[in-house]
């Protein structure tokens, strides 16, 4: 999907709204992940309330995602809830930094990792893979899949050991 300079220009001057599926291409060419947008100033008491009515929630024709937590310039991790519908199987491959866990609450989730194997997560099965890598969550069922995912961020000196368990 080709994003046309005259669409850029109507959406930095605000006279369009992008998709899901836009802003995850913008992320994307930028290696940001999508949590990004929404960054607020954050707490910096003990502790943290985002009562459900601040939540954030995108939706697309493939998915739908409810962010946890807003971005906060103090965050190391972004926690979301990914609701895939039936099927989803189009969306395009996302890159960001970090790393990525994930943990399915309902139906299956293949992740698919670009140039490696696609992992079919069940309900209960649990995931981590870098972010770095083009990634995709696809649905292969004809019911509504859900999970939490979890991004990341690591700090420079921190190196991440991925086992491959299958």
């Amino acid at each position: 999907m080709e994003l046309s300079p005259s669409f850029l220009s109507q959406l930095e001057n605000g006279k369009t709204a992008p998709s899901l599926h836009v802003l995850d291409k913008i992320c994307t060419f930028f290696s940001l992940h999508i949590a990004t947008l929404f960054e607020t100033e954050g707490n910096k008491g003990a502790y943290f309330h985002f009562k459900k009515e601040s939540q954030i929630e995108l939706e697309d024709e493939n998915r739908s995602l409810r962010f946890l937590l807003p971005k906060s310039i103090h965050s190391f991790f972004e926690p979301l809830i990914v609701f895939l519908k039936p099927g989803a199987r189009n969306q395009n491959f996302s890159l960001h930094q970090g790393i990525e866990f994930g943990y399915v609450i309902e139906g299956n989730i293949e992740v698919h990792i670009k140039d490696t194997d696609k992992i079919l997560c069940k309900k209960g099965d649990s995931i981590y893979y870098p972010a770095d890598s083009f990634h995709k969550l696809v649905n292969p069922t004809d019911k509504i899949s859900q999970g939490i995912w979890i991004n990341i961020y690591q700090e420079e000196e921190n190196n991440f050991d991925f086992p491959h368990d299958k």
